[in-house]
């Protein structure tokens, strides 16, 4: 089934640079010109505002850490090199009837507003940040710097761990950074000459070099991290597996008939199946299917020009959120399962209470087995007499009498037996 336009959302710029979408794909948040907006998915509503005159172009935003009370962070990078943390006051996603208000050098906190949990200054422009489950945020800077910060405890507070310069000596520009799945090497993009740099997460000493098929204009990676998806800032995008960057295949898209407006964004969809790639001229964006490389569609976009997109996946529905002058989400249903899918799952069912049955069954026979296993020593003793003397000593002679004569009735049966 295809992809529907089912809903618009407006926008207070008409250039919104950055778009990240959190964990449970309940809010979204972008970044415009010393602006930071915040979006509601489920009520399809605007939810806050933050700005501030001093920050320029928002050029990157993360999900960090979800803390105890379900309250979500969120960490946002500037072109004057201020890193922002912010945290929701509360948990929950509601309207908020009450505005951000300063009062008196405080903000007024409001059921579920985001506020400043903490911020900090680097030397240049943010290009890129990463967050990993350690407290990691690696940083990487337009003047070829890549720094990583350590939260303490998750309350704001944040420490460097180091600073590496990549290549000092060359005109350096770094256009995404990501920790590797296993968390011990930060990968490092440069966009001029089409490296990559592998640090040591630990100390930032750099480990190894590698070089892409191209030069490098845009990175995103897969939501395992098990893939990378780069685009020359051309027609063509390359899949590499992350992070051995090996190429899986290539996509060359149809020329734009337009003049080339910006770099062209692309994502991956529909749990890392499919992989939405945008034109130069913003028209249109092209669905890849990353099973068998082919191209399965085009979204067509008209005159509304397609600067940044994301993607998500909820258990029921997949969309497809693309910036123009309006914030445009499409959307569609997920697959069911087929016929021959739900019997292979229905089958291994059966199979798997059939084991569990089986395993059971076996289980109380040995019980049984074990249980019964001393009266049947009894059974096979051949001097009953040393088990029961003490037994005997207690008995009276009228006793012993009628135990004798009872043996002398039936010699067959055993002191075990009588006892």
């Amino acid at each position: 089934m295809a992809y529907r336009l089912c809903d618009r959302l407006a926008i207070p710029e008409k250039t919104i640079s950055c778009l990240a979408i959190d964990g449970e794909g309940r809010l979204m948040a972008g970044g415009c010109f010393q602006r930071i907006c915040l979006w509601s998915l489920e009520e399809k509503t605007s939810l806050q505002e933050i700005s501030e005159p001093g920050w320029g172009r928002i050029i990157c935003l993360q999900w960090l850490w979800v803390g105890s009370a379900g309250e979500k962070t969120l960490a946002s990078g500037c072109a004057n090199g201020i890193v922002n943390i912010y945290r929701q006051a509360t948990p929950g996603v509601r309207k908020f009837s009450v505005p951000l208000i300063p009062l008196t050098g405080l903000l007024m906190l409001v059921q579920g507003v985001f506020v400043t949990l903490s911020t900090f200054k680097t030397n240049t422009s943010i290009e890129a940040m990463a967050f990993d489950s350690w407290g990691r945020l690696a940083v990487g800077e337009s003047s070829g710097s890549v720094t990583v910060y350590q939260f303490l405890e998750r309350e704001g507070a944040v420490e460097r761990s180091w600073s590496t310069a990549i290549n000092p000596h060359s005109d350096v520009s770094i256009c995404a950074v990501q920790f590797c799945e296993e968390g011990f090497s930060v990968e490092v993009f440069c966009s001029r000459f089409g490296t990559i740099y592998s640090l040591d997460a630990d100390s930032g000493l750099i480990m190894s070099e590698k070089s892409s098929a191209t030069p490098i204009a845009s990175v995103v990676f897969a939501s395992d991290k098990r893939h990378a998806l780069i685009s020359d800032g051309g027609s063509r995008y390359d899949l590499y597996r992350f992070p051995h960057m090996t190429l899986v295949r290539s996509f060359v898209l149809d020329r734009a008939s337009g003049e080339r407006l910006f770099i062209p964004s692309a994502t991956f969809a529909e749990n890392d199946t499919l992989a939405i790639l945008g034109r130069s001229d913003g028209k249109a964006v092209q669905v890849c299917d990353l099973g068998v490389g082919g191209r399965s569609r085009i979204l067509e976009h008209g005159t509304d020009c397609v600067r940044t997109m994301t993607t998500f996946s909820y258990l029921d529905r997949h969309i497809i959120i693309a910036v123009g002058q309006v914030i445009s989400i499409y959307e569609r249903p997920a697959t069911p399962l087929s016929y021959a899918d739900r019997s292979v799952r229905r089958v291994g069912k059966i199979v798997r209470f059939v084991t569990l049955l089986v395993g059971y069954m076996v289980l109380m026979r040995v019980l049984l087995t074990r249980t019964m296993e001393p009266s049947r020593r009894c059974l096979r003793i051949s001097k009953p007499e040393e088990l029961v003397v003490h037994f005997l000593a207690l008995r009276t002679p009228e006793e012993l009498s009628s135990l004798c004569w009872q043996a002398k009735q039936s010699p067959a049966t055993s002191y075990a037996g009588w006892l």
